[in-house]
């Protein structure tokens, strides 16, 4: 299954990798991106591993205390957030 992501949860993963790189060094910050990686890799073949999430039709896994929040299609899982744990979602 392919891995797409959407516009918003790049730049929101992104924002987060440059926080955790600032904070903890450039080790920290790339060592969260393939534990991300891993992560989704191994949901695109396993794509319903995550809890249903809090927004129809979607799904969520916690590594490293980020939300990760994909939807699935027949022949893609979507990420559509990448968030902080404590960040409501969706936004009220």
């Amino acid at each position: 299954m392919k891995i797409i992501w959407s516009g918003q949860a790049s730049g929101q993963l992104d924002k987060l990798l440059d926080a955790r790189k600032d904070f903890a060094g450039m080790y920290s910050a790339q060592k969260a991106f393939q534990e991300i990686e891993r992560l989704l890799d191994l949901a695109a073949s396993q794509p319903y591993m995550g809890k249903p999430g809090m927004i129809e039709n979607t799904r969520e896994l916690y590594p490293l205390r980020y939300r990760i929040v994909y939807t699935v299609s027949e022949k893609h899982l979507t990420v559509v957030a990448v968030l902080p744990q404590w960040q409501k979602w969706p936004d009220e």
